[in-house]
């Protein structure tokens, strides 16, 4: 995830290995202040924070990388501190007696435990929320939907992360996907809005871009129209043809690894498999795997041909998503003319321009099919009508 930080000054090439740490644009100005320098402006600067811990460098030198799991060794700047832990039973936090910050906490002591799952654990109070999606009991589903109390406390919740298939485009690894027109027929070859109605059962968003819908700067009604987004098994057909693979005749066999898929996410690749099969006469073969292997394989080796994979949002503004299809990011794709388009368009500071010029960078994305947005799923999200507090009120959206 060092393409997270790639706003940072000089932060591509000490991740490269070009430059050393102590070149990276961060410095320590006094005790209590931080500066950092970005290559170009940065509107969104602060949210990169989301994943920026502050860590002890005596705690790594003296007890290693899991310092932090142990309540004899854990070290704390914030109001609680760990005092216990035990690797999936549970962990426990209490107030750190040194703590003389701003953030006062509400309450005394934080566990963590495991608690019973599903709907009845639910009914029975046991657990004050749960969620319902594509993936919960048929049952469970069914008596939401007939029980008037637990429609009552039932809350759709805005999608916040997107499934997309990606293409390896790099020359000379697995030829013809190098070759737009053949990524353009895989992609109109899939009937995705009827696939993600059938299998999401309404637990899913058609996703036309990486942005799900409701999130900032979204123009999935624009994205549609794009010729990607529009099925056309006959257009397809003929795109392949016109790549020398009439009737999918010599196609290769190509392996989509797919990313720790859940039941919805392998049905659907499997809908698509067929798709391909069917329409276009080619064999895909489906690799589901866990998270560190497809990681390796498709972003670090970059040796998967085609992949199934999700990302979610890490804070509210569009450069959360479209930051990670930068070259040199971790697809298997360059697009160096995109890139600085995108780079430019990122650094404008009137949020009016920006998201005008972000919203070309997306279509310019979709047109480019190296990479195909799938579904972007959500849940229902049940908690008791008495439950009060700020969590549940809604914001200016809803």
């Amino acid at each position: 995830f060092g393409w997270f930080y790639f706003d940072i000054k000089n932060a591509v090439k000490v991740y490269n290995g070009e430059l050393p740490p102590e070149e990276l644009g961060i410095e320590a100005v006094d005790d209590y202040t931080l500066r950092i320098y970005t290559e170009k402006p940065t509107p969104y600067l602060p949210a990169l924070g989301v994943w920026f811990a502050v860590a002890p460098k005596h705690a790594y030198e003296q007890y290693g990388e899991n310092w932090a799991l142990d309540p004899q060794k854990y070290i704390s700047s914030g109001p609680f501190i760990l005092t216990k832990f035990e690797r999936g039973v549970g962990h426990k936090w209490e107030l750190n007696p040194n703590y003389k910050g701003i953030r006062r906490p509400y309450i005394v002591e934080i566990r963590e435990e495991n608690l019973p799952k599903g709907l009845p654990a639910y009914i029975a109070g046991d657990i004050q929320r749960i969620s319902i999606d594509a993936n919960s009991p048929a049952g469970e589903r069914a008596l939401v939907n007939a029980n008037p109390i637990l429609r009552a406390e039932s809350h759709p919740q805005p999608p916040t992360n997107t499934d997309y298939i990606g293409f390896n485009t790099l020359p000379g690894k697995f030829p013809p996907l190098d070759n737009p027109d053949v990524r353009l027929a895989l992609c109109k070859a899939i009937d995705k809005e009827t696939l993600v109605s059938e299998i999401f059962q309404g637990f899913a968003e058609p996703a036309w871009g990486i942005l799900p819908k409701g999130f900032p700067n979204y123009i999935g009604e624009q994205l549609k129209e794009l010729d990607p987004n529009v099925y056309d098994p006959e257009a397809a057909r003929q795109l392949l043809a016109k790549a020398g693979y009439p009737d999918g005749k010599g196609f290769p066999v190509f392996e989509m690894w797919i990313r720790q898929p859940d039941a919805s996410r392998m049905a659907l690749c499997e809908a698509i498999q067929a798709r391909w099969k069917e329409n276009l006469g080619i064999t895909v073969e489906l690799r589901p795997s866990d998270f560190q292997s497809f990681t390796d394989t498709a972003f670090k080796q970059k040796n998967a041909p085609i992949y199934f994979v999700n990302y979610s949002l890490d804070y509210y503004d569009p450069a959360t998503f479209l930051n990670i299809f930068r070259t040199g990011g971790r697809h298997p794709h360059e697009d160096p003319e995109w890139t600085a388009f995108y780079d430019e368009a990122n650094a404008i500071m009137d949020p009016e321009k920006r998201f005008a010029l972000l919203q070309e960078a997306e279509k310019r994305l979709v047109l480019s099919v190296a990479y195909y947005f799938v579904e972007s799923p959500f849940g229902i999200m049940l908690w008791p009508c008495n439950l009060k507090g700020e969590t549940v009120q809604p914001n200016k959206d809803g």
